[in-house]
């Protein structure tokens, strides 16, 4: 079952410093809680009938393939697009993903075309090193601003990107819940200490 708070990672957008030219439309194409999901659900996606409430309908859908094609789709239909994530895209994961500790879901979000994701809780359901190893990996950048290693303090991955569409700078900061100690096993998260999401965000954003 999913938990509300293992949404707990967000990515913030903010314009950094620049002389616009004019007002730049940019799509942002975001998911989270992928947990590894590479095939769709049996049956697809069932919600109620509108025509009949006692019945279901059941809609192809989920599943790496359906999002690949989802974001080429939107990608093509806007010229200043990205595609990132806000965390928890591995952990919790389904045997396709989980027998090879998550490295095929790495690799296909990587192949479809993610640029960065925040870092979730469940990013350490194998601990530190093992996300820094799939970092190694993976086509897109994890983000943690908010995420310190306690014997350097140092974020253990970049803070943010930064992405320039038609002269805009546009920046994505990758923040994870201040909570996660309470949420993850401890041995996820030992050596690491989770700065307040607000505050870090202050930090980094000109004033």
């Amino acid at each position: 079952m999913r938990l509300l708070v293992s949404a707990v990672a967000a990515l913030l957008l903010a314009a950094c410093a620049a002389t616009p030219t004019g007002p730049v439309t940019v799509q942002v194409l975001a998911i989270n809680d992928f947990h590894g999901h590479l095939e769709p659900p049996r049956g697809g996606f069932r919600q109620p009938d509108p025509a009949d409430p006692g019945k279901a309908l059941a809609t192809p859908a989920g599943g790496i393939a359906h999002l690949a094609t989802a974001v080429q789709q939107a990608m093509a239909a806007s010229p200043h697009s990205i595609f990132v994530a806000a965390g928890d895209l591995i952990g919790a994961s389904p045997l396709i993903s989980a027998l090879a500790q998550d490295r095929p879901t790495v690799d296909l979000l990587s192949r479809i075309g993610l640029v960065a994701s925040a870092v979730g809780n469940h990013e350490f359901d194998r601990g530190a090193q093992a996300l820094l190893d799939l970092q190694r990996q993976a086509g897109f950048q994890w983000l943690a601003a908010s995420t310190v290693d306690t014997r350097t303090g140092r974020t253990i991955l970049p803070p943010y990107i930064v992405r320039r569409f038609d002269g805009i700078d546009v920046a994505f900061i990758g923040l994870t819940l201040a909570a996660t100690p309470s949420i993850v096993a401890a041995d996820g998260v030992a050596g690491l200490a989770f700065r307040d999401e607000a505050q870090t965000v202050n930090a980094l954003v000109p004033g």
